[in-house]
């Protein structure tokens, strides 16, 4: 499964890292790569809830705006 979060708050490489490094964590998570022109990040895997991984991003200082399937 392919899903791809819009976040609001990222501004560099250090921001990307933190959100990509979150949702790896979460169980099923098997890639994660935020585009900060697109200021998205698309997650893929046997995935959890859309709510775990807003409050994994959340957890970061960023918000989700929509999570959508790819």
């Amino acid at each position: 499964m392919k899903k791809i979060l819009s976040i609001d708050g990222m501004m560099c490489m250090h921001c990307a890292g933190s959100v990509e490094k979150a949702l790896l964590a979460l169980p099923g998570v098997t890639a994660a790569k935020v585009c900060l022109e697109e200021k998205n990040c698309t997650v893929e895997g046997d995935l959890p809830s859309d709510e775990d991984m807003m409050r994994a991003v959340a957890a970061q200082g960023f918000t989700v705006t929509a999570v959508t399937a790819a």
